[in-house]
């Protein structure tokens, strides 16, 4: 494998670790809010409280995912450092098919989060 794809791929996992921390702790500011809107809305209303138990539970599992996505950015930036991969032929299409896969997950993470914050947003607007 060349060093310089091996350099980009590195180069792109830690980006996505970054963006990780990032949106783990937009998503802790998340959970911050919505236990503040309950606060805010102490009157039982059983519709706001199952959108709310719904949008905990997609945090949840979006807080999950995020962590599988950092141990399989792990996984592969240990594969990559790994010098006796450099031996295998097969090296370069492996990292390749791996780095793939992450690029995927990631884009899934991406849109979950997005998506779950835009609805959310627009659910509290709708509110007001």
């Amino acid at each position: 494998m060349d060093l310089v794809d091996r350099d980009a791929y590195l180069k792109e996992n830690e980006a996505w670790e970054d963006l990780i921390r990032r949106q783990k702790a937009d998503l802790n500011v998340l959970f911050a809010s919505m236990g503040q809107f309950i606060l805010n809305h102490r009157h039982g209303d059983d519709e706001r409280d199952c959108r709310v138990a719904f949008f905990r539970a997609g945090l949840r599992e979006l807080e999950e995912k995020m962590l599988r996505v950092e141990q399989a950015i792990s996984l592969q930036v240990k594969f990559l450092s790994e010098k006796s991969n450099n031996r295998q032929e097969d090296f370069p299409h492996k990292s390749l098919r791996r780095q793939e896969r992450l690029r995927d997950k990631i884009r899934c993470v991406e849109r979950g989060f997005f998506l779950l914050k835009s609805e959310w947003m627009t659910w509290l607007w709708s509110r007001c």
